[in-house]
């Protein structure tokens, strides 16, 4: 009987480490499409923002982009390996900031047929938060590495 629960147990671990361990989501290959989301994690309040997000055109082929929960619809103009971003807040009639975090949008991209294996990072650059005031404040956006195999 000891033997069957020890068995069992082992192969319960077994599971798991492979479930939260082995299946990154965050791992893609080759000729997969991926969204990756660009999360705003810290916000002061604001009413608009812009900012740039350099990517690898080597790895990556932008296809575009999905709104997000947070502020307005994102206006995108993409050009060799730079996303210029814009958002702007989508009720105004409040006339107060909006603090909310979350996916402010997605970006839809097909990974390159001759991508090298790898870690990739998405830079944000040029970025400018505006309050409700016209007064710049600082906030956090997050993309999250790409890692292909």
């Amino acid at each position: 009987m000891f033997m069957i629960k020890k068995t069992i147990c082992l192969m319960m671990c077994f599971f798991l480490f492979f479930v939260f361990v082995g299946c990154n989501k965050n791992e893609v290959t080759a000729g997969d499409i991926i969204k990756v989301p660009v999360e705003l994690t810290k916000n002061p309040g604001m009413v608009a923002a812009s900012f740039e997000i350099e990517y690898d055109t080597d790895a990556f082929q932008f296809l575009g982009k999905n709104d997000g929960d947070v502020l307005g619809d994102v206006t995108v103009n993409q050009s060799k390996g730079k996303i210029s971003a814009v958002l702007v807040e989508k009720d105004f009639s409040s006339m107060k900031d909006n603090t909310d975090t979350g996916t402010l949008f997605t970006i839809k991209f097909k990974v390159r047929a001759g991508a090298k294996p790898g870690e990739y990072k998405f830079k944000i650059t040029n970025y400018q938060f505006i309050n409700i005031n016209e007064q710049e404040v600082k906030a956090v956006v997050n993309i999250p590495q790409i890692t292909i195999k």
